[in-house]
């Protein structure tokens, strides 16, 4: 079914967005911390 199908993608860009936002942290961490020690 096109369902199923469409389901899987957007699992596999759920994926795609969590790790995408994990990294977005990650450089908002690295910025907070060079603000600190200014």
């Amino acid at each position: 079914m096109v369902t199923s199908d469409f389901s899987e993608r957007l699992q596999e860009n759920d994926h795609l967005l969590g790790e995408f936002v994990e990294y977005l942290e990650s450089l908002v961490r690295k910025k907070g911390a060079n603000l600190q020690e200014i």
